[in-house]
């Protein structure tokens, strides 16, 4: 930025102002944007007239259901911030963890919800960073932590407001409304001199909003905060209408040794000039070798994230879902107010009544009253005029015209899970809303590309502002470890941030159930598992259940340690009983082989016996056979004596003699 005359330079500031305030109105920001908030709060119909004020006035408010339900499609599910490098995955680990800590203590879920409802109603969402000196927890050189609050876009400024990166603006200008005596606290001495905090007074605020109106006796001033760039280093600089209220400074945080060197200046300044001296040279000039690699490291990016909804034509403002339902809104409340007109002008009914039937007497259209008819004899003189029927045809315009703004919206029945789904399963509903959802997707998509965006910036104060920071995480194994964080860690490593989320559905945390329920019937996982994954809104006394079952579990784990030992002991006996017997069987196994051998032996000799008893048997198998031979030659012998002896007497007898003699054979074989 050049460099111009302070006086130059706060006329140049404010008229940046209020020629940014001026392109505003002209593409009617500083209406829409206001009429966008009345119909999502509410605030429907106009003011009443005489002509009017007899007119019901009903709101169906159609614009914050289609917003409601848009925005849980779009961050339904939790959105979990992941850094990745390849050369120090640990690191990336530890940064990722250490963001978990920081965005909790930030709230940053709520946060980003609050966008997105920004988005939503006034198009353009914007997230401001900022270093809170007084944010709790405990850090080592910085006090203090990075927060971040949403800023109206009404008071959002760029230098081009055509250029849809806010990165790429030469600067980004923010108004707030300061107590007086907060703005002068911010001023620096120079602008004190001849009274310059008298310049930093109160003044009126631009009441842009139908409900925002500031509390009386409030001293308040609009303070302009511009973020720029200087070498490509972010500085910022604070103004109001009148004055400074400091000079330009730098985003990236003053070293150790450049903080010494300020705190040992402003000594120096309050030391009589004849005493002045420089002191402790050296040890700065060590401070500053020490912290040089940190020094290296500047902020580049500036501390605003601006999320729209959808993109408007040649400007960093969105288009809110709001603006384009208003006209669809007003003509659902004409009609119904219509209707209910026509109802209430047919409910009173009228009358005729001729000339002195009433004499006097007043009809109120109260029930049951009574009155007199004076008109003579005969003759009718009050009667009720015949009304025509209430007509349906314009409450079928409405449902008709309502059921294509939900179309067009994509806010339909399958979407918001109404009952027309409800009697079909988790799976069939979210398979549904899937294919619904897909008209949708690209705004999830850049409301994601925003949360990328928004961590971007965070890391550089991580880099920056981070030296020793305490914090705990919960890891693999479901431990808490206790670590700590220092910037310089960061350094040398380039880091990938990836932005997780899951299909954000009315029905996903049934389906978590469902599918949680499914793997503890299947045995996947176990019961305290199964309660640590449950959604916490839906189980919200899981904690004290999981502390009873860890309890529990270390009864049972004391008990079953007492167990082990005394199996352990009963262990260590019989293995004394064990060794006792396997003696035991060793001399029973000599003995079992003397055994063994002699019942070979016996084996043998009863094998032995058999062969020889065999081989009697067979012998003796013959010897009868040869016995049978000799019996049949024995007889036919006596016959052939026989028969010889009746021829000769003497043959006889010597046939007798051979007889006898192969007898006496036959019986020595």
């Amino acid at each position: 930025m050049d460099v111009i005359d302070k006086k130059d330079e706060i006329t140049e500031l404010w008229k940046d102002y209020e020629h940014a305030r001026a392109y505003q109105g002209a593409i009617e920001l500083t209406e829409q944007i206001p009429t966008n908030v009345d119909f999502y709060e509410g605030r429907q119909w106009p003011a009443k007239t005489d002509a009017t004020k007899h007119i019901p006035r009903p709101i169906v408010n159609i614009v914050k259901f289609i917003c409601r339900s848009k925005k849980s499609s779009i961050v339904g599910a939790p959105v979990s911030i992941v850094f990745t490098s390849n050369r120090n995955p640990d690191m990336a680990h530890k940064v990722t963890e250490f963001n978990k800590t920081i965005e909790a203590e930030m709230d940053m879920d709520e946060l980003r919800n609050k966008l997105v409802q920004e988005g939503i109603v006034k198009g353009t969402g914007i997230l401001h960073f900022y270093w809170d000196a007084e944010a709790r927890g405990e850090i080592g050189d910085f006090e203090g932590g990075v927060r971040a609050e949403i800023i109206d876009p009404l008071n959002v400024f760029f230098a081009n407001p055509q250029e849809q990166d806010e990165q790429k603006q030469k600067w980004i200008l923010i108004a707030a409304r300061v107590e007086v005596d907060a703005a002068r606290a911010m001023m620096d001495d120079k602008y004190r001199a001849n009274d310059g905090e008298k310049k930093v007074c109160a003044d009126d605020s631009l009441k842009l909003y139908t409900d925002k109106v500031e509390q009386d006796g409030n001293a308040l001033c609009t303070v302009l905060t511009r973020y720029f760039r200087k070498d490509g280093e972010v500085y910022y600089e604070r103004a109001v209408k009148g004055t400074l209220l400091h000079d330009a400074r730098r985003m990236t945080p003053p070293t150790i040794a450049e903080a010494e060197k300020l705190v040992r200046d402003e000594e120096r300044k309050k030391q009589p000039k004849n005493e002045r001296m420089d002191v402790g040279e050296d040890k700065l000039q060590d401070e500053a070798k020490r912290t040089q690699k940190k020094a290296n490291k500047r902020f580049e990016l500036y501390p605003i994230c601006v999320y729209s909804y959808e993109p408007r034509e040649k400007s960093i403002y969105g288009i809110g879902e709001v603006e384009g339902v208003i006209p669809n809104q007003k003509a659902i409340n004409f009609i119904f107010a219509m209707q209910l007109l026509s109802i209430q002008n047919l409910a009173w009914g009228k009358w005729v009544v001729k000339e002195g039937a009433l004499r006097g007497q007043k009809l109120t259209n109260s029930p049951g009253q009574v009155v007199t008819d004076h008109t003579p004899y005969g003759v009718k003189g009050i009667s009720r005029t015949d009304e025509p029927p209430i007509s349906n045809h314009p409450m079928s315009y409405m449902d008709t015209l309502l059921s294509a703004t939900r179309l067009v919206t994509g806010s339909t029945e399958v979407v918001t899970g109404e009952a027309q789904s409800s009697n079909q399963s988790g799976q069939a509903i979210a398979n549904l809303q899937a294919q619904a959802l897909k008209p949708i997707q690209e705004l999830r998509d850049r409301y994601l590309r925003a949360t990328k965006k928004a961590a971007r910036i965070v890391k550089q104060y991580y880099e920056l502002f981070y030296d020793g920071k305490k914090f705990e995480y919960k890891s693999q194994d479901k431990q808490y470890v206790e670590d700590v964080f220092r910037s310089e860690e960061m350094n040398g490593a380039i880091f990938d941030i990836t932005v997780e989320a899951g299909t954000g559905t009315p029905y996903s945390e049934t389906l978590v159930i469902s599918l949680l329920t499914e793997y503890l019937s299947a045995g996947y996982i176990d019961y305290e598992t199964y309660l640590e994954l449950l959604p916490a809104q839906v189980a919200v006394f899981k904690n004290s259940l999981l502390k009873q079952i860890k309890e529990g579990n270390t009864a049972q784990l004391k008990q079953a340690q007492e167990q082990i030992m005394a199996l352990q002991e009963q262990l260590k006996q019989a293995t004394e009983a064990l060794k006792m017997y396997a003696q035991r069987l060793e001399a029973q196994g000599q003995t079992v082989d003397k055994v063994n051998k002699l019942i070979n032996q016996n084996r043998a000799i009863s094998k032995t016996l058999m062969e020889t008893f065999d081989a009697a048997t067979q012998r003796a198998s013959e010897a009868r056979r040869y016995a049978m031979e000799n019996a049949s030659v024995k007889k036919d012998a006596q016959t052939m004596a026989m028969m010889m002896a009746e021829d000769d007497e003497a043959n006889m007898q010597e046939a007798q003699a051979n007889a006898d003699a192969l007898s006496a054979l036959s019986g020595k074989q």
